[in-house]
């Protein structure tokens, strides 16, 4: 006749504690579910918009003509200028014109507020607001307004704000730049690379 084996009481053991606490592991796995659904809905989806940057060794082209010892020298050394052209494109002087520009203070991402919520988040802080709002009225204190709720960044906090979502990648092998800005609004993330290799090609053109 056929016995079962050691593994297969281990199995059949296994299998009748799972069935046993079915309704535990079900209500586990729908808690886990719905955990990653709303994690999923209320997550802010960010945007990358990235302009592409050509930059040249101005100083060899200025000499050119004149001195072609010193045109030299700056050929075969042109990664002091490069590295200097990377440092002003992350620079603050830059970001401070290009905040100016946007008016990134007026900007919730940038100005301390945080991201604008959409869908399911929205709904979710709104309600966190209202619920603060009315313990605060409840303890006899005036629940802030909407427009003050969270504090907005002074003009140095903007513009470290925006210069945290800028990335400047050089490409190998070439004099390209790829400037990127992240934002949650695809639109504005587009906009602001833009303004910051116009206002980098403006600083140099008034240099």
């Amino acid at each position: 006749g056929l016995f079962p084996t050691d593994s297969d009481t281990h199995l059949l053991d296994r299998l009748n504690a799972i069935y046993k606490y079915r309704y535990v592991v079900v209500t586990v796995f729908l808690l886990v579910l719905l955990a990653v659904a709303v994690r999923t809905f209320t997550t802010t989806p960010m945007y990358r918009a990235t302009t592409s940057l050509t930059i040249e060794d101005e100083r060899a082209a200025s000499v050119a003509g004149f001195n072609s010892a010193a045109s030299s020298e700056y050929i075969q050394d042109p990664e002091p200028y490069y590295q200097t052209q990377l440092r002003i494109l992350t620079g603050r002087e830059l970001a401070t014109k290009v905040a100016a520009r946007l008016n990134l203070a007026r900007i919730p991402e940038f100005n301390g507020q945080g991201p604008q919520r959409t869908g399911l988040a929205a709904v979710l802080d709104t309600m966190k607001h209202q619920a603060k709002g009315a313990i605060i009225r409840v303890m006899g204190g005036v629940p802030p307004s909407p427009a003050s709720a969270r504090a907005t960044g002074d003009a140095n906090a903007v513009v470290n704000n925006f210069l945290g979502a800028v990335t400047v990648d050089p490409v190998r092998g070439s004099r390209v730049y790829n400037v990127s800005v992240q934002s949650a609004d695809p639109v504005f993330a587009a906009k602001a690379a833009d303004a910051l290799v116009e206002e980098y090609v403006k600083q140099n053109f008034e240099r």
